[in-house]
C-alpha cells in the first residue's frame, strides 16, 4: 500500500500486452492497424494527425485519409502488406484530413494479423513536402537522412575536438 493509503503502487505495465497498450496509447507517432482496407485501431496521435477524434477515425477506409493522387500507390502497398510482404517499409505520400487539408505523411508499415486475419500495421508522421528539386530522385527515409546528418556532425566534432581540448582560454 502507498504511504497515503491509496492502495498498491502502480509501477507501470504488468505484462507485455500492457506495455504494448501503454506505448500505443501514449505514442507521439500515429499508429494504426488496417484490415480489409478499414482502419481497425488507431491511437490518439493518429486522430490528432488527421484532426479528428481517434474514435471517429476507426471504421473509416484507409484510403479516405490519403490524397486521391496517391491512393493507388497506398492501395498497392497495402495489398502487399496483407500478403505478408515486408519489403519497402517506408512511403511518403500526401494525406487528406476530413476538412480537405492536405499534409505530407511518412508511413512505415509492416504485415501483421488482427483478430486472426491478415492486416497491415503502420506508424505515421507528418513530414515536410519534398522540395521540387528532389523529385527527380527518391527521397531517403527521414531516419536515413537523420543518420547522415549525425554522421556529418560526428566527423566535424572529431576534427574539431583536438583543437578545442588543446586551446586554453586567455586570461582577461
Amino acid at each position: 500500500s502507498e504511504p497515503d493509503g491509496r492502495g498498491p503502487a502502480d509501477h507501470g505495465p504488468r505484462s507485455p500486452g500492457d506495455a504494448y497498450r501503454v506505448a500505443f496509447e501514449n505514442g507521439h507517432e500515429a499508429i494504426f492497424i488496417a484490415q480489409d482496407g478499414v482502419l481497425k485501431a488507431v491511437n490518439p496521435a493518429a486522430g490528432a494527425l488527421v484532426a479528428a477524434p481517434a474514435e471517429e477515425v476507426v471504421g473509416r477506409s484507409l484510403l479516405d485519409l490519403i490524397h486521391p493522387e496517391d491512393r493507388a500507390t497506398v492501395a498497392e502497398r497495402y495489398q502487399r502488406r496483407i500478403a505478408g510482404d515486408a519489403t519497402e517499409r517506408s512511403l511518403t505520400v500526401r494525406g487528406l484530413r476530413p476538412d480537405g487539408t492536405v499534409l505530407w505523411l511518412e508511413i512505415h508499415s509492416a504485415p501483421t494479423t488482427w483478430e486472426g486475419q491478415p492486416a497491415g500495421s503502420g506508424i505515421c508522421t507528418s513530414t515536410p513536402a519534398p522540395s521540387p528539386v528532389s523529385t527527380s530522385r527518391p527521397q531517403a527515409p527521414r531516419w536515413s537522412r537523420l543518420r547522415s546528418t549525425w554522421t556529418a556532425w560526428a566527423r566535424v566534432w572529431s576534427d574539431l575536438r583536438p583543437m578545442i581540448s588543446t586551446t586554453k582560454p586567455t586570461p582577461q
